[in-house]
């Protein structure tokens, strides 16, 4: 577990979990859209670009003297 970069993978799946909601919830906030089926199935760029920068305020919020790859993760390139 001390391996470096080790939840690199639940980082991306979790990024990804993010990124699947906000898009649910900006189809939501339109109900009198009639959506199409493409629109459903594809997620926008606003829909990760918006996680990324979730991550970064996550990681600009770790106390002083800790950062990401101190906490587990790998370098964010943020």
């Amino acid at each position: 577990m001390a391996e470096r970069g080790f939840a690199n993978a639940r980082s991306i799946r979790n990024s990804i979990d993010r990124a699947r909601l906000r898009h649910a919830h900006r189809l939501a906030a339109n109900p009198d859209r009639r959506w199409s089926r493409d629109d459903l199935m594809r997620m926008d760029a606003q829909d990760i670009v918006a996680g990324e920068l979730e991550l970064a305020r996550e990681i600009s919020s770790v106390p002083a003297g800790l950062n990401h790859e101190a906490l587990g993760g790998g370098p964010t390139g943020l």
